[in-house]
C-alpha cells in the first residue's frame, strides 16, 4: 500500500487482525473479531479473509482507506465445523477452506463466497496448498499419519499413506523402530513443485503387547523431528529417510513453515524450543540438512517470507510479538555438534551448541484482558519440549495431546497398549484417571505421567499453572444442532435395552467405576478398565483403552454384550445412535 510495507498478523489470544508498519515494526491498527482466528490470507485487490474456528464462519473484509484503521466488514458465510486452513487458487478465483473437526475442505468462489464444493476428509485436516495448476490442493492432517489429494475438477480426495516415510533402524537399544508420522500443521510448496510437510515421527508400540517402562519403547527416543517431501507431478513421496538425531531432533513441534526461494531453504517454526530452523529444501532428505538457526520469543506460529528485502518476518504467539529475522547468508553458521549422545539430556538440542542468532522482535499492544500469569505458564509448560522436567526424550505433553486433543496412537505403556484420549474439555466430573482408573485426582495421575516419562517434575507453582491450563483448555468449534436422527439416538442411549447410559450416564460425564467388559490382552496388567467420557467421541478414532477399533460402527458391534447391547438394534436405530455419538 504505497512506500508502506504491511504484515497482516491472525492473533487468537486477542481475537482480532493487527496490522503491522514494518518499517517501525509498530502495530497501526487493529481489527476486531467476534472469534478466534484460524489462517488468514490477503487477495491481489486487498480484501482479507479470515477463518472463525468456534463460529463456524470464513469472513471477507474490505481493505480501508487509510491502512492506519481497521478492515472494514463485509460478510461472511458459513463454513464446515471449525475453519482454521486457507489458500487461494493461483488464478485467484477460489478460497479453499479446511475445517479441522468437521473434516472436509470446501471451495469458496471469491467473488460471491458461494460455497462450490465441500470434500469430506479424514479426522484432523489443517494446512492447504495447491498444485501450481490449481488442479489438486494437498491438506496436512495433525493426526492420522496421512496426506490428502483433492482433485478440485472431480472434488474427491484421497490419500497418501505417510507410513511410506517408515522405516526400520536399529539404534543403541539394539531393537527396531517403527516410526507413525504426526503434527500435521503446516505445508510449504516451493515454486519448482516441491511439497514439505514439516512432523514428527512416533514409535508408539515397538512390539504388540509389550510392556515396557515408560510411554512408548524405552531405551531410544520415542518421537524426532522429520520433514516429508512430496513431488507433485508425480506425487512421489521422497525415499525413506536416514534416522539421525543428532542435528533436528529439537523441533519436536512444527507449527509453520515457508519457503525462501532465494537460498533454496525451508523455514520452519518451532514450539517449545521456541526457535525457527532453515533446512536445505534442495537436499533429498531436508531435515538431515539444517543450515540455520534463530531463537524467537515464545510461542512461534506462524512465518512468511518478506523476498523483496530477504528477511521472515515470526509470529509469536504466546509472546504477542512479531520478529523479523534477515535471511543473509553471512549470519549465524551452523553449530557444530559436540556430542553423539541423545537421550536424558535437559534439551535435546544441547547435543547441538546452540549458537543461535536473535530476531528483531517488537511486542505487540493488548487489546483486551490478558491471559493470567499462571495460565501463560501453564500453556509454556504443556509445549515444553525439550524440557527434563517434563519428560527425558524430549516430548512435551502437546506432542501426545495437540492442541489438548490426541494423536490417534496407542501407546506401549506399563500397563499395557494404550490410546491417547483427549484432554480438552474431557476432565470435569470424570474421576478417576487414567485408562486403569489408579489416580483419584488430576495431580496423582499427571505426577505418574512425568514419571512414566522420565521427567524429573516441575516447581509445585509450574504444577498449579500446567494443571490450571489443562483444566481450562476447551475444543474451538460451535455444537451443531441435534438433528431428529441424532434425537432419536439419544432415546436408544438411554433406553434399558441398550444400557449405555448405565456408566456413560449423560454421555459426557462418568459412573467413576471400573469394569471388566472383557477386553483384555497381552500385556494388559489388568482387567479392569475406567469408564471415559464420551464427550467429543466422533473424531478421537481409533477407540477403545487400545485402539482395537478404527470405527464407532466397529466399536458398537465389537463390544455387544460385554459394554452395553447392541445387536438387537435395526439398522435406522443402530444409524441413530451412531450419529448421537458423534454429536456428543
Amino acid at each position: 500500500m504505497g512506500q508502506r510495507t504491511l504484515a497482516y498478523v491472525a492473533d487468537e489470544d486477542e481475537r482480532g487482525v493487527r496490522t503491522v508498519d514494518l518499517a517501525s515494526r509498530t502495530e497501526i491498527a487493529f481489527t476486531p473479531l467476534d472469534d478466534a482466528p484460524g489462517q488468514l490470507v490477503v487477495t491481489p485487490d486487498g480484501r482479507l479473509f479470515v477463518a472463525l474456528r468456534t463460529s463456524a464462519r470464513v469472513a471477507v473484509f474490505e481493505p480501508p482507506g487509510d491502512p492506519a484503521t481497521p478492515f472494514e466488514a463485509r460478510c461472511a458465510v458459513a463454513a464446515p465445523a471449525e475453519p482454521t486452513g486457507l489458500a487461494l487458487t493461483p488464478d485467484g478465483a477460489r478460497l479453499l477452506v479446511t475445517s479441522r473437526w468437521g473434516h472436509a475442505l470446501t471451495a469458496y468462489e471469491t467473488d460471491t463466497l458461494k460455497a462450490a464444493f465441500t470434500v469430506d476428509l479424514p479426522r484432523d485436516p489443517l494446512a492447504v496448498v495447491t498444485s501450481s495448476d490449481g488442479a489438486r490442493a494437498f491438506v496436512s492432517h495433525v493426526s492420522g499419519v496421512r496426506l490428502s489429494v483433492v482433485d478440485l475438477r472431480e472434488r474427491a480426495a484421497r490419500q497418501i499413506d505417510l507410513h511410506q516415510l517408515e522405516g526400520r533402524q536399529d539404534f543403541m537399544s539394539g531393537r527396531q523402530a517403527h516410526w507413525s508420522s504426526g503434527q500435521g500443521y503446516t505445508l510449504a510448496r516451493t515454486m519448482s513443485g516441491r511439497i514439505f510437510a514439516p512432523e514428527i515421527l512416533a514409535n508408539p508400540n515397538p512390539t504388540p503387547g509389550e510392556v515396557t517402562s515408560g510411554y512408548g519403547p524405552g531405551g531410544s527416543p520415542s518421537q524426532i523431528g522429520d520433514i516429508a517431501s512430496l513431488d507433485e507431478a508425480g506425487e512421489h513421496l521422497a525415499t525413506t529417510p536416514v534416522l539421525d538425531f543428532r542435528d533436528h531432533a529439537d523441533c519436536l513441534l512444527p507449527r509453520a513453515a515457508a519457503i525462501d526461494e532465494a537460498s533454496g531453504r525451508l523455514l520452519v517454526t518451532c514450539l517449545g524450543v521456541d526457535a525457527v530452523i532453515a533446512y536445505d529444501a534442495r537436499a533429498a532428505n531436508p531435515h538431515l540438512h539444517p543450515v540455520r538457526r534463530w531463537k524467537v520469543a515464545s510461542g512461534p506460529t506462524g512465518i512468511v517470507v518478506d523476498a523483496a528485502r530477504h528477511r521472515a518476518l515470526v509470529w509469536s504467539q504466546f509472546a504477542h510479538t512479531l520478529g523479523v529475522i534477515p535471511l543473509d547468508d553471512t549470519l549465524n553458521p551452523l553449530a557444530t555438534p559436540t556430542s553423539t549422545s541423545t537421550v536424558g539430556l535437559r534439551l535435546l538440542s544441547t547435543n547441538i551448541t546452540p549458537h543461535y542468532a536473535a530476531a528483531v522482535e517488537s511486542v505487540l499492544p493488548a487489546h483486551g484482558e490478558a491471559m493470567s500469569a499462571s495460565l501463560a505458564l501453564g500453556r509454556r509448560l504443556f509445549h515444553a519440549a525439550g524440557d527434563v522436567a517434563i519428560s527425558g526424550d524430549g516430548r512435551a505433553c502437546a506432542s501426545c495431546h495437540p492442541d489438548g486433543r490426541d494423536d490417534a496412537l496407542t501407546w506401549a505403556t506399563p500397563d499395557g497398549p494404550r490410546q491417547t484420549p483427549i484432554l480438552a474439555a474431557r476432565l470435569a466430573d470424570t474421576a478417576p484417571y487414567g485408562w486403569n482408573g489408579a489416580s483419584l485426582d488430576l495431580k496423582d495421575h499427571v505426577h505418574r505421567t512425568f514419571r512414566r516419562l522420565f521427567g524429573v517434575g516441575v516447581t509445585p507453582r509450574e504444577f498449579d499453572a500446567l494443571l490450571g491450563y489443562v483444566r481450562q483448555m476447551n475444543l474451538p468449534f460451535a455444537r451443531a444442532a441435534s438433528s431428529a436422527e441424532a434425537a432419536r439416538g439419544e432415546v436408544v442411549f438411554h433406553s434399558a435395552e441398550a444400557g449405555c447410559a448405565t456408566c456413560h450416564l449423560d454421555g459426557a460425564t462418568v459412573d467413576g467405576k471400573s469394569h471388566d467388559v472383557q477386553s483384555r490382552i497381552k500385556g494388559d496388567t489388568t482387567a479392569q478398565f475406567d469408564t471415559p467420557s464420551l464427550r467429543f467421541l466422533g473424531q478421537s478414532a481409533p477407540y477403545f483403552h487400545d485402539g482395537r477399533y478404527a470405527t464407532l460402527g466397529d466399536l458398537l458391534r465389537g463390544v455387544d454384550g460385554t459394554m452395553g447391547h447392541t445387536a438387537h438394534l435395526d439398522d435406522r436405530d443402530r444409524r441413530a445412535l451412531l450419529a448421537y455419538l458423534e454429536a456428543l
